[in-house]
């Protein structure tokens, strides 16, 4: 999101104070990891029947995020309560991580290889979306305002589906979906045609 953000911005919220809104949005897509890594943890948490202390790691989180939020608003403005929460929430994750290891062993190691590769697929992906704003920025920009509503409209489904498309080609093409989506990745496969 952080690579169409400039775009995705005016789409919702149209041009008025869109370079920092732009920027909020984008740091925002940043934070979001830690808050959809919380959810996979708090889960697990969850499945092996350790919902209180997944309560306590959030509440840890949560008073970090809150003891945070004065200092980092006051230094860093509209970006503190983002910058805290980030904190808060990499707090919680690292002390619900700790004790999953301790309890259960985590296999670093078999992680570190998929997620290697989602990573590099997602950054090969944010690459290209953001190539693809600016080529159709500037060639769009010649036949009407760009930083409207339409135009934005227009760059985010090109990016948005030539980049996902080229994430999904690669996490098919080299097995990786496999682990998560199981014998479902085979159709897709015969759908898109890739081998």
């Amino acid at each position: 999101m952080a690579a169409i953000a400039h775009p995705l911005n005016i789409v919702f919220y149209g041009v008025s104070h869109k370079a920092l809104a732009t920027a909020v949005l984008a740091f925002s897509s940043f934070v979001s990891i830690m808050l959809g890594l919380f959810s996979v943890t708090s889960a697990i948490m969850q499945g092996v029947s350790q919902n209180k202390r997944a309560v306590r790691y959030f509440a840890v989180g949560t008073i970090v995020k809150l003891a945070l939020q004065w200092p980092c608003v006051h230094y860093m403005g509209v970006f503190g309560p983002l910058v805290a929460t980030m904190i808060g929430f990499v707090v919680a994750n690292v002390l619900i991580v700790s004790w999953l290891n301790q309890a259960f062993g985590v296999d670093y190691q078999g992680i570190a290889k998929k997620t290697n590769g989602i990573l590099g697929f997602s950054l090969i992906m944010c690459l290209l979306a953001n190539m693809i704003v600016r080529l159709v920025s500037s060639g769009l920009g010649h036949i009407m305002t760009v930083d409207s509503r339409v135009g934005s409209l227009i760059i985010v489904i090109l990016a948005v589906g030539i980049a996902g498309y080229v994430y999904v080609y690669f996490v098919l093409k080299t097995r990786l979906a496999d682990t998560v989506l199981g014998e479902r990745t085979a159709r897709l496969r015969r759908l898109l045609r890739i081998k």
